[in-house]
């Protein structure tokens, strides 16, 4: 791979000696290559040193996570991270409606407390005609 950089700005890249498009060059790289050139941990041009330092260690560890092979070790760790959300959402929702079933429970003894009061209140009653 070569790059030609002509002072007026503009560039051009050749593979194996002959020209080709920046999006060709960019295919070798990632598919013959296996160097994703977007990874700050696999390929670290000068122009992101600064971006790459600033990285959090949750977030050096993703940008790892996705230089190695594949992505299928990044793509577990957010099948985990996705999965962890879902079984915290539905702990959750658990207490929720543990606390709703408290609350029903709660009006549930009033009411019946309320109907025996009345039950009595008419025995009562009928018992004075």
């Amino acid at each position: 791979i070569s790059r030609i950089i002509y002072k007026t700005g503009g560039s051009k890249w050749s593979l194996n000696g002959k020209q080709a498009p920046n999006h060709k060059i960019d295919a070798f790289v990632k598919d013959k290559r296996n160097i994703k050139v977007d990874n700050l941990c696999q390929f670290l041009a000068q122009d992101r040193v600064s971006e790459f330092a600033r990285l959090t260690p949750k977030e050096l560890l993703i940008e790892t996570e996705k230089a190695i092979e594949d992505d299928q070790l990044y793509k577990w760790h957010q099948f985990l991270i996705d999965e962890g959300e879902k079984a915290s959402n539905s702990q959750n929702e658990i207490e929720n409606l543990r606390q709703v079933l408290r609350q029903d429970e709660n009006e549930l003894e009033s009411l019946k407390r309320t109907i025996e009061q009345f039950a009595s209140k008419k025995k009562m009653e009928e018992e004075m005609r």
